[in-house]
Formats: structure tokens, C-alpha cells, sequence
């Protein structure tokens, strides 16, 4: 099942985030696609979670359409940024770097968790629609 369909991550926004990410794919491998698909399937979980609260009385199907309408920022792209980081940190992973992968889940981390849910369907964030967890940041 695919999930998170209106959150795009290809190359160039990986690239954005690490412009040498491609020394990082395996040989053989073409593009970053399972790694990818397994990052929206952990943050579609955490969304998941989250929204539960807020359809009390759902039924797990009723939830998932609802989430089918998941979306980004246009400005800011939150999803987008914390999903390219959390690529990065996976592709770390694989290659052995915990040190890496660590950092780059740390960036992922702080970067809000902000999204809405586009029930109207009409590509606009209404109040009511809008869904933001502040990210805990330590230091002055």
C-alpha cells in the first residue's frame, strides 16, 4: 500500500538536503525508492497514532481514507524536509554509520511535524484541517 502519495520525495529534494547523497546508493541500486517507501510508511504510522485522537469512533479503514488526504505545507514543506532527512539517516544506517544516521535523524527530529489533512479537497490548509506538533529544541 502506498502512503503519504501527495508528499513527493525524488532525487533533487534529497540532493537539496545533501548534494553528494548519490555516493551513497548501493551498486546496482537505481534510485532511492525503498528507502523512501519506508520512511513514508514510519511517518505515516506516527501520523497514524496521532490522528486516532481526533477520529474516536473510526474504524481503522474510515482512518486510512481520511489520511489518504495528507498534505504538505506549499510553502514550507515540512513532511517533504523530515522525510529527506530521515532517508539520509536510513541510507547511513544501511552503510554502517550510526554517527551519520544519528545526526541526520536528530535534524529530521527538529524540524516540525506539522501537516494537514485536506478533507475538502480544495489544496488549502483551513484552520480546522491543520495538524502541527512542536519540536522540542534544547540550548539557548
Amino acid at each position: 500500500m502506498a502512503v503519504l502519495e501527495n508528499i513527493t520525495i525524488s532525487d533533487a529534494v534529497l540532493e537539496s538536503l545533501k548534494p553528494d547523497v548519490a555516493t551513497l546508493l548501493f551498486e546496482g541500486q537505481d534510485d532511492f525508492s525503498t528507502f523512501i517507501e519506508r520512511v513514508k510508511e514510519e511517518i505515516y504510522g506516527q501520523i497514524k497514532i496521532r490522528e486516532e485522537e481526533n477520529y474516536d469512533g473510526y474504524t481503522d479503514a474510515e482512518i486510512d481514507t481520511a489520511l489518504d488526504s495528507v498534505s504538505d505545507y506549499t510553502n514550507e514543506k515540512y513532511l517533504q524536509k523530515r522525510i529527506g532527512c530521515l532517508v539520509i539517516s536510513e541510507l547511513f544506517l544501511a552503510h554502517g554509520d550510526t554517527e551519520s544516521a544519528g545526526a541526520w535523524r536528530a535534524k529530521a527530529e527538529a524540524i516540525p511535524f506539522r501537516y494537514y489533512i485536506d478533507s475538502d479537497s480544495d489544496s488549502a490548509a483551513d484552520d480546522a484541517e491543520q495538524r502541527y506538533q512542536a519540536s522540542v529544541r534544547l540550548g539557548r
